[in-house]
């Protein structure tokens, strides 16, 4: 069984219940105090309690070296009622002339408890096919259907929720997904599709973790270079009069993907990933 999140209500003025949920404020990073407890987020602007509500705001930053001589950044946090430090990854209360050790930024803490999180993620490709427009397509062809996708499963529409992944996806693991286009017309089509990523957690996600390349009959499409979910996009894909081509979606989450804090976020979420595929065709 997953360990469970803790959390610290350190940063929080009202009380966080067991039925709370975390949420990391907008383009912030994780915080967690001495012993692992969730406290709070911060971002270049502010800082943010457990419920992702702004407690204070950024008045000044600098940047000083540290004791390897290496430049970080220090940016002090006040409202009203506080004031907070922010060395490099680790936070401070200050009152006066004193620093009180707060907690730290959670990043590249890939262990053993926070692999197992991931590993309980949602693995599924949601098989919501956008409403195919055909435009201009002969009478004679409207009868047919408009289009078939296939995998070793059967039909797309039958399956309705399509695994892609497995049974897990987790930062280190890779795979790929075989899946058939049919253009049953007479006439030339065109394709476009992308891919839509999906978070149900409590905050949004500064990058979403896995990379794609995409093949056509196994041959990869564009480069062999991997792509981002935002960076997937086929808009002028020919499928000839009635034919079947076979498509190869390769998927892998980097285990160093230099987002860290994302992958970390996800397992103390709780959420599950799972995907999109919009399709549009029109006749050429």
């Amino acid at each position: 069984m997953a360990k469970q999140i803790e959390y610290n209500s350190i940063l929080t003025e009202r009380e966080f219940t067991e039925t709370d949920k975390f949420r990391r404020a907008r383009k912030a990073r994780v915080l967690c105090d001495a012993s692992g407890k969730v406290i709070g987020s911060v971002s270049e602007d502010g800082l943010f309690d457990l419920f992702g509500n702004e407690i204070a705001a950024l008045k000044t930053e600098k940047y000083r070296p540290d004791k390897d001589g290496k430049q970080i950044r220090v940016a002090d946090y006040a409202s009203d009622k506080r004031v907070y430090r922010l060395a490099g990854d680790e936070l401070y209360g200050v009152d006066g002339n004193a620093t009180r050790f707060t907690g730290r930024i959670l990043r590249k803490q890939r262990n053993v408890v926070k692999i197992a999180l991931l590993g309980v993620l949602s693995a599924v490709l949601i098989a919501a096919i956008v409403l195919i427009a055909l435009i201009h397509l002969p009478a004679s062809e409207t009868e047919k259907p408009i289009i078939e996708i296939k995998d070793n499963k059967g039909t797309w529409e039958a399956q309705g929720v399509v695994a892609v992944f497995g049974d897990t996806v987790r930062p280190g693991s890779k795979g790929e997904y075989n899946f058939v286009i049919n253009n049953p017309h007479d006439i030339e089509m065109q394709y476009s599709f992308y891919i839509e990523p999906k978070y149900e957690g409590g905050t949004d996600l500064t990058q979403f973790p896995v990379m794609f390349r995409l093949r056509m009959n196994n041959v990869l499409m564009e480069s062999e270079e991997w792509k981002t979910v935002d960076e997937l996009k086929y808009d002028q894909t020919v499928i000839l009069p009635d034919t079947k081509q076979s498509f190869t979606l390769e998927w892998q989450w980097p285990f160093e993907s230099g987002s860290d804090d994302n992958d970390t976020l996800i397992g103390a979420d709780g959420g599950k990933i799972s995907l999109v595929l919009h399709l549009t065709a029109q006749a050429r």
